[in-house]
């Protein structure tokens, strides 16, 4: 994988930063929630379409925007291993399966 900023990626994979965003995963995703509904009323989606997350983090509104579109998809993508890897956990929990998470620049 080529990352275009280096310093950004190492920030984002370094435990100091991610474990804070992880263990209060379900804080952020509250406090973001409204946010998140703004956008997914803006956005307008339906069933079948395909979203693109760019910068999901732990992947709360990747999540919210695959069950809106059903039968589409929903694809993540993150500098954040770590939280990526919260994100596979939280789709496999809540039985996402149009969802799905990518490590990228």
């Amino acid at each position: 994988m080529t990352i275009a900023n280096d310093e950004q990626a190492e920030y984002w994979n370094s435990a100091e930063q991610t474990d804070r965003w992880v263990r209060q995963q379900e804080k952020y995703d509250r406090m973001l929630a409204p946010c998140g509904a703004m956008i997914l009323r803006a956005a307008a989606l339906s069933d079948g379409n395909h979203v693109l997350d760019v910068g999901c983090g732990c992947g709360a509104l990747t999540l919210d925007a695959a069950r809106t579109v059903g039968g589409g998809t929903s694809t993540g993508i993150d500098l954040s291993a770590p939280m990526l890897e919260r994100a596979r956990q939280n789709a496999a929990r809540l039985a996402v399966t149009n969802a799905a998470f990518e490590q990228g620049e």
